[in-house]
């Protein structure tokens, strides 16, 4: 997305066409403007590729991409919860959330409130558990 509207952009970041409905597929969107300097949208390019081409499935569940100073930050369909991809391997882990998330994290209640999942750990998924907004527990006892 650019000021101008949104655009269709090849592999290799040339800007194809203005997005319409005769064009428009479900493909995943960079609408962050921070994610749309050259350099930041390269590299979210060089990611949306590598998904597209090695994690198909999952690549085809993508609504949004974005750069973040953590590296690639990918949104699923039905999951509000940003996740967080390797930038030397965005698909690395990839194939452990999706374990994880179909035996585990699908049948939670609280699935809505989980803050994020971080999948740039080697072999290793860490989820941001819900914040617990309780107010601060005064001592108790005599005056």
């Amino acid at each position: 997305m650019r000021p101008a509207g949104v655009f269709l952009l090849s592999d290799d970041g040339i800007v194809l066409d203005r997005v319409n409905q005769g064009n428009l597929a479900p493909i995943p969107v960079v609408a962050d403007p921070g994610s749309q300097t050259d350099k930041a949208l390269l590299q979210l390019i060089r990611v949306a590729s590598r998904l597209r081409d090695r994690q198909t499935e999952f690549f085809d569940r993508l609504t949004e991409l974005r750069w973040s100073d953590k590296g690639p930050v990918v949104y699923l369909e039905g999951l509000a919860a940003p996740l967080y991809l390797s930038r030397l391997d965005a698909t690395q882990n990839i194939p452990n959330f999706q374990m994880l998330f179909l035996n585990e994290l699908s049948k939670r209640p609280d699935l809505d409130q989980i803050r994020y999942f971080d999948l740039r750990w080697e072999n290793e998924v860490a989820v941001g558990e819900p914040q617990v907004d309780t107010p601060p527990q005064g001592k108790t006892g005599p005056n």
